[in-house]
């Protein structure tokens, strides 16, 4: 049987049984979603390829009739179909594979070229706008400065901030009384004749240069 054994068709039609419903003679029609079957299987040297009738819309991918569907919008997998290579989720999220940045086209400002998407900061990204040395310094609004790195003296304020609370720790009395000026009488608890022989003090009583 060929061709020739059948009338003139319209385009676009098929000979097949009933669209729907119970079996029938088969007849001349057009193609509906039950005849093609959810899942194709191409062969490992074919390549499938979309190619739309106008330049509206290339390819549309519709959810289900269910309105919160758990299922993926798009999904490929490697071969043993058990992981995804690429996959849309229903709500129109990437959740594997990766998009090239080159192929965005709407990022937000300032981060047209991929650059700033790593939030860590290198140290050729800072010399870019801060190449002095020394301590990074805010005297304004965006404004930035460079001050002399001190850090060094600052461990030693730390050390020696004990030696201001009264106490004796890392002082040493002798060399604090020669600064001063201060002769032996600055170590007695008290002063009594025996330091002062004639009724009064005297330079020679405080051991000073000067009085």
């Amino acid at each position: 049987m060929g061709g020739a054994s059948f009338a003139n068709q319209n385009a676009n039609v098929v000979f097949a049984g009933p669209a729907s419903g119970a079996a029938a003679a088969p007849s001349f029609r057009t193609l509906v979603d039950d005849d093609v079957p959810n899942d194709l299987t191409l062969a490992s040297t074919k390549a499938a390829s979309v190619k739309p009738v106008t330049d509206t819309v290339v390819l549309t991918l519709k959810r289900g009739t269910d309105t919160t569907p758990a299922a993926k919008l798009l999904q490929i997998t490697n071969a043993a179909e058990n992981a995804d290579l690429f996959a849309i989720s229903a709500a129109g999220q990437v959740t594997a594979g990766d998009v090239p940045w080159a192929r965005l086209t709407s990022v937000p400002t300032g981060l047209a070229d991929g650059d700033d998407v790593d939030d860590t900061v290198s140290g050729t990204e800072l010399d870019g706008v801060f190449s002095a040395n020394g301590l990074l310094k805010r005297t304004g609004a965006a404004t930035y400065t460079s001050i002399t790195d001190g850090s060094a003296n600052w461990d030693t304020a730390y050390t020696d901030r004990l030696k201001w609370d009264g106490g004796a720790t890392g002082l040493t009395a002798a060399t604090g009384r020669t600064s001063l000026g201060l002769g032996g009488l600055a170590t007695l608890s008290a002063v009594g004749s025996a330091e002062i022989t004639d009724g009064q003090v005297s330079t020679d009583d405080l051991a000073l240069d000067t009085i």
